[in-house]
């Protein structure tokens, strides 16, 4: 209540065309981020009214900040309260049973498969191992049958004609 009455007061005195009930109007629908934007602070001052029009901007920002965190924390806090949780067990248990027996019979399914399928059959399904380059040239040296580069056929002196 604090963070909506007093910056209220005084948007009431800094805003000269606002009355309490607009600056009330501000804080709330700034703080629950509705921000509807038809009431901007700010924008009516004249460089006499409001020598630093900056500082007064950032002061606003530092407003919203802190009260839009005051408000999360009081939602979270009213949404941890007991009765709020009794309140929320209630309406999603039918949803949560639901989903179990939904989890429930996929897991079943999976295992019934993996039962009727032979794990040879899995074997079969793996990719074919690829050596590495480095293993190629060491079978090559191993094998003592590396024969030395020759161009392909059709070049002479490495050049195409």
């Amino acid at each position: 209540m604090l963070l909506l009455i007093i910056p209220a007061w005084i948007f009431t005195s800094t805003e000269k065309d606002w009355d309490f009930l607009e600056s009330l109007y501000f804080c709330f629908i700034s703080l629950t981020t509705i921000g509807l934007g038809d009431y901007v602070p700010g924008e009516t001052h004249s460089k006499e009214e409001n020598p630093h029009p900056h500082l007064y901007r950032l002061a606003i920002t530092v407003y919203l900040l802190v009260g839009l965190v005051f408000v999360l924390v009081v939602l979270e806090t009213c949404c941890e309260l007991p009765q709020m949780t009794r309140l929320k067990q209630r309406f999603y248990k039918e949803r949560v049973r639901d989903l179990d027996s939904e989890t429930t019979n996929i897991i079943d399914r999976d295992q019934m498969n993996d039962q009727l399928t032979d794990p040879s059959d899995h074997m079969t399904d793996q990719l074919p191992v690829i050596p590495s380059v480095s293993e190629q040239a060491a079978s090559l040296r191993q094998d003592n049958n590396s024969k030395p580069y020759t161009p392909a056929s059709g070049s002479v002196n490495g050049k195409l004609r």
